[in-house]
């Protein structure tokens, strides 16, 4: 068993390699940058919880103050059809000519991370950043997008219809929304009905549902056709629109879990809701039948296709969502104390294709810092 002090060491040894990684990269000109920021902070926030030490949350306040700036030289208009509505701070993306390269994951996607940060600040008392960074996200994001067709009608007891006809509603996208949404209601944000919008969304994403055919509606408002989870048997399983309603692979449904391990820690849900989860990832996502070596399968429902390009094991990438049901089942627990061991010991060669895209940055990162933070609660002893 590795040491709080020993996995502090190799953290640190992989951090100083991935900011100048980090240094070197433009988060204003390549939004999947300002994309992948989140998972950095994530690591970050983790070994500031295991520590102690003022210095990862000073170097994640500063990662975040870094991607604002970044975006705040980087003015794009934001266009609805060709038509403008504003020019407002960006993280480009060139894939998205439709919207002036402003595109609605990336944006929450890092923002999720940017408020991870700013919540934590908040709890150390230094107000300044914490309030710096929450204002961005909530005037140059959240409003930036309840603004894309020109109103922002996004008040009242309609509120909740007028949200899902202004933003995009996949389940990625309103998965991270929900989390910013929460995140922004416990910082005391009271422009738009935030807890109201957290509630709905994670009602409307992990909320049971009998089967396909199952429908749910508030009032005047129609649920999109991949809300809700499943439960054929012991284990869950959760669809997206991709374009049409497909099974969800292992690395997007970190959103999923993460939202729901949030919700059970905010006392929102109760924690027998993550049972679900355990049992699928236990039963259908971890193949045990090749250990040593340590092998995932690429869809939550046990196939392991090739999905976006990668092959079997491809997508199993586990360490920003999945990695939270440690508190929920010792030997998921244990797993992921091994997933660190073989970051430190044997460079993560013991995890096949080392957990997707031939080894992320951000995976041992977040690996090892989480080991520490299980060793710094006692849910590994």
């Amino acid at each position: 068993m590795l040491t709080i002090a020993q996995l502090t060491t190799a953290f640190d040894t992989r951090w100083t390699e991935a900011a100048k990684l980090l240094k070197a990269q433009s988060f204003a000109s390549d939004a999947t940058n300002a994309y992948h920021s989140r998972q950095y902070i994530q690591s970050l926030i983790d070994m500031y919880a295991a520590t102690g030490k003022a210095a990862y949350l000073t170097t994640a306040s500063n990662l975040a103050m870094h991607a604002i700036r970044e975006a705040w030289a980087n003015s794009h208009m934001l266009l609805d059809n060709g038509t403008p509505r504003g020019a407002w701070p960006c993280w480009y993306h060139h894939d998205c000519p439709t919207t002036g390269g402003h595109n609605e994951l990336s944006d929450f996607q890092c923002c999720a991370g940017l408020l991870m940060v700013a919540e934590t600040l908040r709890k150390a008392r230094r107000y300044g950043r914490a309030d710096a960074i929450a204002d961005f996200v909530e005037n140059e994001v959240v409003f930036k997008w309840l603004s894309r067709y020109g109103s922002n009608p996004v008040h009242g007891l309609d509120s909740h219809k007028a949200l899902l006809n202004v933003l995009d509603t996949g389940r990625d996208k309103l998965e991270h929304f929900a989390g910013i949404c929460s995140q922004l209601h416990r910082l005391g944000r009271t422009t738009y009905p935030y807890w109201f919008w957290a509630w709905l969304l994670r009602t409307m994403y992990i909320a049971r549902r009998d089967g396909l055919q199952d429908t749910a509606r508030l009032p005047r408002m129609d649920f999109p056709p991949d809300w809700g989870i499943t439960m054929p048997g012991s284990c869950y399983e959760w669809r997206w629109v991709a374009p049409t309603l497909v099974m969800q692979d292992t690395n997007h449904a970190n959103r999923t879990v993460w939202l729901a391990a949030e919700s059970v820690d905010r006392g929102e849900l109760p924690a027998e809701y993550m049972k679900g989860f355990v049992r699928t990832f236990k039963d259908r996502i971890w193949d045990r039948t090749k250990l040593p070596q340590l092998y995932f399968r690429n869809c939550i429902d046990g196939t392991d296709p090739e999905v976006q390009g990668m092959g079997p094991g491809g997508k199993g990438n586990l360490w920003f969502g999945w990695h939270r049901l440690s508190r929920y089942d010792a030997e998921i627990a244990g797993l992921f104390m091994s997933l660190a061991v073989d970051w430190v010991t044997n460079d993560g060669e013991g995890i096949y294709g080392q957990m997707g895209h031939g080894g992320m940055t951000d995976a041992p990162l977040c690996l090892l810092a989480w080991a520490a933070r299980m060793l710094k609660e006692g849910i590994v002893k």
